[in-house]
C-alpha cells in the first residue's frame, strides 16, 4: 500500500489516499470498500473454507488405502518381477536344452548320412564283385 495525499476516487475528499489495486481510496472508503466486500464474500469464503476442510478431511482418510494400494502395487510388481525372472530362467534353460538336442540331432543326422555313404559304398562293392569290371579280367 501506498499513502499520498489527494482525493478519493469514491467520495471525492481531498485526504490521505492508499492505492490498493487500481483503486486509490481514502481510509473511510477503504474500510467501506472492505466491510462491503467482507460481508458479500464471508459466505462464500466460509463454504470454501467447509469445502477445503472436507476435501482435507476425505484426502487425509484415504492415506491409509493409498499406503496400502501402494505396498500391495509394490508387492505385485516384485512378484511379476519374481515370475518374469523365473519364467526367463525356465526359457533359457528350456531353449540350451533344444539348442543341444538340435546339435544332437545334426551329429546323429552326419552319422547317418556317414552311414548311408558307406552302405553305398558297401552296395557299390558288392555289384563290383557280382559284376566284374572288364579292367579286372
Amino acid at each position: 500500500m501506498m499513502s499520498k495525499e489527494g482525493f478519493c476516487i469514491r467520495c471525492k475528499k481531498n485526504s490521505n489516499l492508499d492505492r490498493i489495486g487500481d483503486e486509490i481510496l481514502c481510509k473511510p472508503c477503504l474500510i467501506f470498500k472492505y466491510e462491503k466486500y467482507r460481508d458479500e464474500c464471508m459466505p462464500q469464503c466460509n463454504r470454501l473454507e467447509n469445502l477445503i476442510a472436507s476435501f482435507k478431511k476425505e484426502i487425509a482418510s484415504l492415506h491409509p488405502q493409498i499406503n496400502t494400494n501402494l505396498t500391495n502395487a509394490n508387492q505385485v510388481r516384485q512378484a511379476i518381477e519374481l515370475a518374469y525372472s523365473n519364467q526367463l530362467k525356465i526359457l533359457n534353460d528350456e531353449r540350451n536344452n533344444l539348442l543341444a538336442l538340435v546339435e544332437e540331432c545334426k551329429k546323429d543326422n552326419n552319422k547317418f548320412f556317414e552311414f548311408e555313404k558307406q552302405l553305398d559304398h558297401l552296395s557299390n562293392d558288392i555289384n563290383e564283385f557280382k559284376n566284374p569290371s572288364q579292367d579286372i579280367l
